[in-house]
């Protein structure tokens, strides 16, 4: 299946501010593949569509990040799911996590979600939390969020309501 759109006709339709958004949000995809961030194709990167509050941008279900680019994102509908810009498939989890988010904190407009390696080993402890033993924990701390009550992935965006803070 072919994901790419022709960049010049998809660059001429879009806003200036929108082809950035683009290409920065591809740019984050390939640093955060370059610098260890991922774990396969379950990781999500999103952001808002500028100028609208109704629609985020994701790349297709099964796209590696080592190969996104700014002609590469969908326009998802923030309230059905639904691909309203583009090409693929919406990866269920991705709308599940990300949706509730940009809904519920529009100052929010980039989420990412990520499975580096140390993290995905946190999450195996029987303790999972970071301890504040030094100033970098603390400072960070109250931007942390946990998910103690964690089932499978995120197939249903009522699960994602109580992720938002």
């Amino acid at each position: 299946m072919q994901f790419r759109v022709s960049p010049t006709s998809l660059q001429d339709s879009s806003s200036a501010e929108e082809w950035q958004a683009r290409v920065d949000l591809a740019a984050a995809h390939r640093l955060a593949y370059i610098h260890g961030f991922s774990e396969g194709i379950f990781n999500h990167l999103t952001f808002v569509v500028p100028g609208r509050s109704d629609r985020y941008y994701q790349i297709p279900f099964g796209m590696h990040w080592s190969e996104v680019t700014a002609s590469s994102f969908m326009e998802v509908g923030i309230d059905d799911a639904e691909v309203k810009r583009g090409e693929g498939e919406v990866e269920r989890s991705c709308y599940c996590i990300h949706a509730p988010i940009h809904k519920a904190l529009p100052q929010a407009k980039a989420v990412f979600h990520t499975h580096m390696p140390y993290a995905s080993a946190l999450t195996r402890l029987e303790d999972p939390r970071i301890k504040e033993i030094g100033q970098t924990e603390v400072g960070l701390s109250e931007a942390i969020a946990y998910d103690d009550l964690y089932t499978g992935p995120a197939l249903d965006p009522e699960e994602a309501r109580g992720s938002p803070r």
